[in-house]
């Protein structure tokens, strides 16, 4: 009688998508590895959703814990944000990132490294908080837990083991037990297991393209082998730029400073109200539509015809709007242009440009696309896209951790540069 397999023990996986402007967290037990849960709960502010700003604010000074995301509010002065770029200064500039410039000061490598471990540490922490409340605290502390962290598939081997130490003293575990997965590359092992007649063929080739808040990645993949399970390695070196969602904040920022610069009741908190209507909600639902207007709450300001002012609401013309999204979505068509391009060159096909991230969700980027790409490549947003990236973490790491349990393996990565 053969002897039995020795019992797998129960572990926590633990993902982290720790992005430019939100990050997310998931994790999975390995015991129950079918089932991915994303934290939506983010703590005593009240906070909800699937990501959470990567904000932080420091009340006593940087030596003091400082707050992060929900619990900073919006007008707060003082916030230390897009510090994660910090750890790949290298990140291309486009045209849009020259216009409209970061407005967080430049930092040290220090200083950087120093926000993004404290950010890190209120993560972890909440997450311990939050699975304590879930499972209790005799679970939390005798259940290990392993950490999977998400980087810019663009980033070389110094940012990476940059990120790694900045984990480890986050309270993550040793570096050398924490898994590093591309963004894209996780967006991509989520969507070709989880998106439905993908019909997968071997050779089939894929451009995925995240589309987040400040950045976009991109990575060709191609499917070496499906039995018994996908494997699926990288085509060309990836490619990525300064061209993310907020730069719509930004140029729509300028819109209305143009259009108000000399009407005296319009002041700052006319505007900051404006900005958040926008990014909230105009920016995710505009799907092209130039005949649609679009309304924003203006209580008090009388009616001005000449400024779109009617009745309490300002009226913004669906036409102003698509312009607002025309620069940054002509950075980002020609950006994957350029990577489907560098893939045919490989000797590839590309079967299709899937589209994740938050800015990913986004109507009119995927027709813009589709428009451009024609009919030979398919354009398709990948389900659960703002959560994707962790999911597909998760995937990831448990093919790693647990190899007997693997769904999805990623067979060859192409090299960055090394440092030395």
């Amino acid at each position: 009688m053969a002897p039995k397999e020795p019992k797998e023990p129960m572990r926590l996986l633990v993902a982290v998508d720790f992005g430019t402007t939100f990050s997310g967290v998931a994790y999975l037990q390995t015991l129950n590895h079918q089932r991915q849960t994303v934290i939506q709960d983010w703590g005593e502010a009240g906070g909800e959703g699937e990501k959470v700003p990567t904000i932080l604010k420091y009340d006593l000074g940087q030596s003091s814990p400082p707050r992060f995301g929900f619990n900073i509010d919006d007008d707060e002065d003082g916030k230390i944000e897009w510090f994660k770029l910090g750890l790949y200064p290298n990140v291309e500039e486009t045209s849009l990132a020259k216009k409209y410039p970061i407005k967080t000061p430049k930092m040290s490598d220090s200083e950087c490294q120093r926000h993004v471990v404290n950010y890190l540490t209120a993560l972890r922490e909440h997450t311990d908080t939050y699975l304590k409340d879930r499972f209790g605290e005799a679970f939390w502390r005798n259940t290990p837990r392993e950490y999977i962290i998400t980087v810019p598939a663009i980033w070389q081997d110094k940012s990476k083991d940059t990120t790694l130490v900045c984990a480890e003293k986050a309270g993550m575990g040793a570096r050398n037990n924490i898994q590093i997965v591309a963004e894209p590359e996780a967006a991509g092992i989520y969507a070709l297991q989880s998106m439905e007649n993908m019909n997968l063929k071997v050779n089939d080739t894929f451009v995925i393209c995240d589309a987040g808040g400040g950045t976009i990645d991109l990575v060709s993949y191609t499917v070496n082998s499906l039995k018994p399970i996908p494997v699926i390695g990288e085509v060309v070196v990836g490619s990525g730029a300064l061209c993310g969602s907020t730069f719509l904040d930004r140029i729509f920022a300028d819109y209305l400073t143009n259009k108000f610069h000399d009407y005296g009741p319009w002041d700052d908190e006319y505007q900051a109200a404006a900005l958040k209507v926008f990014e909230k909600d105009i920016k995710r639902k505009f799907a092209g539509d130039t005949d649609r207007t679009y309304t924003i709450r203006v209580r008090r300001l009388p009616d001005n015809s000449a400024l779109g002012i009617r009745r309490g609401f300002l009226e913004i013309p669906g036409r102003d709007i698509k312009k607002i999204f025309e620069p940054v979505v002509r950075e980002i068509v020609k950006r994957v242009k350029s990577q489907i391009q560098a893939t045919v060159n490989a000797g590839k096909i590309v079967k299709a440009v899937l589209l994740a991230g938050g800015f990913g969700r986004n109507e009119y980027l995927r027709s813009r696309l589709r428009d451009v790409l024609g009919d030979s490549v398919d354009v398709r947003k990948v389900e659960n896209s703002n959560t994707s990236i962790v999911r597909g973490a998760l995937i990831y790491g448990l093919a790693k951790k647990v190899p007997k349990l693997a769904t999805f393996l990623v067979d060859t990565n192409i090299a960055r540069r090394n440092y030395g």
